[in-house]
């Protein structure tokens, strides 16, 4: 599946749910969107990133530790990455 095919099928669940927007932390679905990794370990339920996606952009809110990392090795370009301490 595309990017933009990734995206559409977003966008059809904003319309249909009526939501503003939609996160991903879990590691499967935040590779579905991404085709990155949030996984730093793996005996965790969730990683230590979350994708949102609101319609227009895809963003990544991440640990300050983690953000270089994923922005450079882990996200596709057009990505934002947000850090947060």
């Amino acid at each position: 599946m595309t990017w933009e095919a990734h995206l559409a099928r977003l966008d059809a669940l904003c319309d249909e749910r009526a939501l503003e927007a939609v996160w991903f932390a879990r590691p499967n679905a935040f590779r579905w969107l991404t085709d990155g990794s949030n996984v730093v370990d793996r005996e965790e339920s969730v990683g230590v990133a979350a994708a949102g996606y609101d319609g227009e952009s895809v963003v990544v809110i991440t640990n300050s530790i983690e953000a270089d990392r994923s922005g450079d090795e882990q996200l596709p370009e057009g990505v934002a990455v947000s850090a947060f301490p």
